[in-house]
């Protein structure tokens, strides 16, 4: 995300806040980009928020973002990781002169344990004042998922006369004599009767799904007199 710049009206910034929050969910966010917000080092009353290797000095941006953080459950991440200067600068103004730290990778407070290393690439500066901000996680190996399989009975063999004839005489003998009384009972006949069928000679061109719907091979052909 890109933040307001330090000069823009308070209600933009309050903006960019109500939106940023409408978008976090759960326990588990991560937030990265320009929050154009300073820290500083001063991690008083703020110990859950900042870490001890901060940089810099603190402005009403940085304390804006703190707050953001101590709001949703969050932490920023740069704060946590001892590194020399160079690799906590992310920002150098044109001249070189001024060298702040406003990028940032910030994660819900669950996922501290997850976040290994937060550092900046000083030699990549992607065309711009900012440098290439990283940051590396070790999440756990989700399981594969396994899904079962449904049986599908081989259509091809409809081909065969043989076959054919048979699929035919099975239906003609399973379908009712009495009167169905409701759609649904003479659906679910239907259905019983072509299952049943395919089942018996193991050739017809339809299956199972999972949540129990039919699906119809087109170049099946149902034989009715």
């Amino acid at each position: 995300c890109y933040a307001p710049q330090t000069g823009c009206p308070d209600s933009d910034k309050l903006d960019f806040e109500t939106q940023l929050e409408n978008h976090l969910r759960g326990d588990k966010n991560i937030i990265m980009g320009d929050m154009n917000a300073q820290v500083g080092t001063d991690r008083t009353n703020q110990e859950t928020v900042m870490g001890p290797w901060g940089y810099g000095n603190q402005n009403p941006e940085g304390e804006r973002l703190i707050d953001l953080c101590i709001r949703n459950e969050m932490l920023l991440g740069n704060t946590w990781f001892k590194k020399r200067d160079s690799h906590k600068i992310t920002r150098y103004s044109w001249d070189g002169r001024l060298k702040t730290l406003i990028d940032y990778i910030i994660i819900s407070d669950s996922m501290k344990k997850w976040l290994k290393d937060v550092k900046v690439i000083p030699s990549v500066s992607l065309q711009s004042d900012h440098r290439l901000l990283v940051g590396s996680f070790r999440i756990k190996k989700l399981r594969r998922a396994f899904t079962t399989q449904e049986k599908r009975i081989k259509s091809y063999k409809l081909k065969e006369e043989r076959v054919a004839e048979q699929y035919r005489a099975i239906i003609q003998k399973s379908i009712p004599t009495s009167e169905i009384t409701t759609v649904e009972d003479e659906w679910n006949n239907f259905k019983r009767v072509i299952v049943s069928a395919a089942e018996r000679i193991n050739s017809p061109g339809i299956y199972l799904s999972k949540t129990g719907n039919f699906f119809f091979s087109r170049k099946i052909p149902f034989f009715f007199t």
